[in-house]
């Protein structure tokens, strides 16, 4: 069952829809005014919910159920903690790259690369603070050296791959997993302890 179908069917035993109720798709290029539509027509500007800006579109299918009759104001599934985890090795994954191969040293950059995934499907800065995004840049800044040390012992080890930088940092990235691991749950830890803070340590 794909995550679509298998999501209808949650949504379905957990809040099920009015039967025959009509649907209406809306389907379009991205930042077509989708999701501002859908503002004007539950009347929620004033909240600017669901949130439209030029950089942040809406980057999952998204239901909304309009009826004054149903005994529910919103439903929330969470993702578990294997799929978190993954977006948190992504992101720094991606920030390790961007660092590393742009030359980019700069703590408030490294901040800025561990927002969020690069497609935007997961938003590390909605849960944790930038002081918190502060203090795991400059954990993984800590981690370059180890990089750039790596790398030169792989270029000693594979001399014909020198020019290949890409394969050589998935190489080296590898090599320090644990390190990396180490970072992924200090912000695992700190993902937790919000969600436990939102929904009252249920």
């Amino acid at each position: 069952m794909n995550n679509s179908l298998k999501y209808h069917q949650m949504l379905k035993e957990l809040s099920p829809i009015p039967i025959n109720m009509p649907r209406i798709y809306l389907l379009g290029d991205t930042g077509t005014g989708k999701t501002t539509i859908i503002r004007k027509i539950l009347g929620t500007d004033r909240f600017n919910f669901p949130t439209t800006r030029q950089t942040r579109t809406t980057v999952a299918p998204t239901e909304y159920v309009i009826s004054k009759s149903l005994p529910y104001k919103a439903t929330f599934i969470f993702k578990n903690e294997s799929q978190i985890r993954g977006y948190v090795r992504e992101i720094l994954q991606e920030a390790a790259y961007k660092v590393y191969k742009g030359k980019q040293k700069d703590r408030k950059q490294i901040a800025v690369y561990l927002k969020q995934t690069s497609d935007q499907r997961f938003r590390l800065y909605y849960i944790v603070t930038e002081n918190l995004l502060d203090r795991f840049s400059l954990q993984l800044l800590e981690l370059i050296p180890k990089i750039d040390l790596k790398i030169k012992e792989l270029q000693k080890e594979f001399p014909e791959d020198k020019d290949e930088t890409e394969t050589l940092l998935d190489l080296a990235l590898d090599d320090l997993k644990e390190d990396f691991r180490i970072i992924e749950e200090d912000i695992f830890i700190q993902v937790k302890e919000k969600v436990a803070e939102v929904c009252n340590n249920i």
